[in-house]
């Protein structure tokens, strides 16, 4: 058996107490931060995001630590094709596909999902182009991303207004992004996402005579009932 990056065979229980163990150290760090400031987003978001990524910086140091093959750590260029060929239920942030990976994504069973208020908070002029990627055949899916860090946008509503003038869906299209395809991006296309016999009884009742007001519009809320699961909540 060949070693990993010049590396002699290394037990597997040591290289993950050393990846726990760093992932305590660096996301205590920030907690601390956090704790000590009193509130979640306390540096403008920046204590949050530093804990998003603790486990992923310490996996690479991991793999450095322990004179590890950093190929095992699966990183590659052409993300969304490893996604794709490796049957991934969603590709979450799709900014980036090249058209060979738009004809990939639209022949498999994956969903793209596009988070255009990232983009929006960053003051960004350039967005994921789901227009090319819906044209394709791709599904495509809709998130808010709500984070303190990235995307402070807690409203989905708001994110169709911005796919819709950005992006360039219909109406019809962003509702199908955040609804049906959303969840089938999660997993939970068969039981939620749509008004379907035998699926939960998953409803918003909307102040509105035309659901293309829920892209026009922005800043407002024209929900006037949420029931969940067929109880008023």
């Amino acid at each position: 058996m060949s070693n990993t990056g010049g590396s002699t065979m290394q037990k597997p229980g040591a290289t993950i107490l050393c990846y726990l163990a760093l992932t305590a150290c660096t996301s205590g760090l920030f907690w601390a931060l956090m704790i000590a400031s009193g509130h979640v987003g306390a540096g403008n978001g920046s204590y949050v995001a530093g804990l998003m990524w603790c486990p992923a910086v310490a996996a690479v140091a991991t793999v450095y630590i322990r004179r590890l093959d950093f190929k095992m750590l699966g990183l590659r260029w052409g993300g969304a094709r490893y996604a794709i060929e490796n049957s991934a239920i969603s590709i979450d942030h799709l900014d980036a596909i090249s058209d060979e990976e738009i004809s990939m994504l639209a022949a498999s069973d994956t969903i793209g999902v596009v988070t255009p208020t990232v983009n929006f908070n960053f003051g960004s002029t350039e967005f994921a182009d789901a227009r090319k990627m819906i044209d394709a055949g791709c599904a495509i899916a809709l998130s808010t991303d709500f984070n303190p860090g990235s995307a402070p946008c807690p409203s989905l509503p708001n994110a169709m207004a911005i796919a819709c003038r950005y992006q360039k869906l219909l109406p019809a299209e962003a509702l199908i992004a955040s609804t049906i395809n959303a969840a089938h991006a999660v997993g939970l296309g068969e039981k939620a996402g749509s008004i379907a016999l035998g699926k939960q009884a998953d409803l918003l009742v909307l102040d509105t005579t035309d659901y293309r007001q829920l892209a026009f519009e922005f800043g407002g809320n024209l929900v006037q009932q949420v029931i969940k699961n067929g109880k008023n909540v």
